[in-house]
């Protein structure tokens, strides 16, 4: 299983989980393959949370695996569907 498929895995089984999306973007970055990953989550279980702790309880279901970077963007379905947040990634530059 590649470090995605696994990432997609783990988020996957947060409660009420209506979709998840991972994108390695590691292309981008001088660190190499599955180095750098960037997350959205859309689940009910981040409906009364604050940006940091909807981040911590990503990290936690992904603290066995390892990377450099990960960029999450997490909502609960109203958010979703009220195309609250995006799923967007600013351009990096390679570093030489």
């Amino acid at each position: 299983m590649t470090k995605l498929e696994q990432i997609e895995q783990n988020l996957s089984i947060i409660p009420k989980t209506t979709l998840v999306e991972v994108y390695d973007e590691s292309h981008n970055h001088k660190h190499g393959n599955n180095s750098h990953f960037r997350v959205f989550i859309v689940s009910e279980h981040f409906k009364n949370m604050n940006t940091v702790e909807r981040h911590r309880t990503v990290y936690n279901y992904l603290n066995k695996i390892s990377y450099h970077a990960l960029g999450i963007s997490a909502m609960s379905n109203q958010e979703y569907q009220n195309g609250k947040l995006k799923n967007t990634s600013p351009d990096c530059r390679k570093n030489a």
